[in-house]
């Protein structure tokens, strides 16, 4: 079974848009496709046609964002 990451781009007529990989392709899956609560920005495991919550993660590039903001922040002053 092929595993993949990718990220929940976003969510828009009942069909959920995943950047994946290095050149982030995008693929559009059926709402019932993904694990229920799924929101935009959600890191995910790719399994075969199933979309798995990453929440590690999600967690950690979460993180990463709001140290750089932060930074940004900082500069504006």
């Amino acid at each position: 079974m092929e595993q993949n990451r990718g990220f929940i781009d976003r969510i828009e007529a009942g069909k959920a848009v995943v950047l994946s990989g290095k050149e982030e392709k995008e693929t559009i899956y059926e709402l019932d496709q993904i694990y229920k609560g799924a929101k935009e920005g959600d890191y995910i495991q790719i399994e075969g046609e199933k979309l798995v919550f990453d929440q590690e993660e999600t967690h950690k590039r979460k993180e990463t964002i709001a140290t750089k903001m932060k930074k940004l922040n900082r500069k504006k002053r």
